[in-house]
């Protein structure tokens, strides 16, 4: 959680393109809203900017397992947690799917009462992982996962976001102010805004504008 508020950020964006009193771009139509809009963007591209450690509970009698739907995409699971879900236990190792079915061929069916060995992660199916024995009884484990970013619906809202990741929020909502119609509109100064964010995220451009595509359908 940061802590710079959505009022903090308006002010820093009417500063930034001279905009006092964030009368062409106003907080609640469209600077908040584009706040909200750089969060879930960057989370998108980057889960770990919103990463989450916590118990989890594995479903017993399966081998697929599905994060809480309070999360947005499985990042690891690191140990076992026993059956209380506090008594750190030993590690878990991914592994690929290949090899586990290559070394055993059985691996989907064997159940186990005591502890996670091994987990298979696809990040086509990002909200599933699978893990190596099934749990015959639901055993506990250290589960990391990216969480979805709370919405900047007010002033006194605060990103969901570490606080270094302002400068591309900044420069996201800069972007999207200046490349709306408006008494402001400044497209090439938008494009840059827009480029510095992909630049800061270290995302490729040619990938950033295929998924800028499917964002905005």
């Amino acid at each position: 959680m940061g802590t710079y508020t959505g009022d903090a950020i308006a002010q820093m964006i009417a500063e930034q393109l001279t905009d006092s009193g964030n009368v062409i771009w106003p907080e609640m139509d469209i600077i908040y809203p584009a706040i909200t809009e750089a969060q879930n963007f960057i989370v998108f591209l980057r889960p770990e900017a919103s990463s989450s450690v916590v118990p989890f509970t594995c479903a017993a009698g399966s081998c697929k397992q599905e994060i809480p739907a309070t999360g947005l995409a499985f990042l690891d699971v690191t140990r076992n947690l026993g059956l209380n879900g506090t008594t750190p236990g030993k590690p878990i190792k991914k592994i690929p799917k290949a090899v586990l079915d290559d070394s055993v061929p059985g691996w989907t069916i064997e159940e186990t009462t005591d502890r996670i060995q091994q987990y298979v992660f696809e990040p086509e199916n990002p909200r599933f992982f699978w893990v190596y024995p099934t749990p015959s009884v639901a055993l506990q484990v250290e589960l990391s996962q990216s969480l979805v970013p709370a919405p900047v619906a007010s002033g006194t809202d605060t990103i969901s976001l570490p606080d270094t990741y302002i400068t591309p929020i900044l420069e996201w909502v800069k972007a999207v102010c200046l490349l709306m119609p408006s008494a402001g509109t400044n497209t090439n100064l938008g494009l840059q805004h827009q480029a510095a964010f992909y630049t800061m995220l270290g995302v490729k451009r040619q990938t950033d504008e295929t998924t800028e595509q499917k964002r905005r359908g």
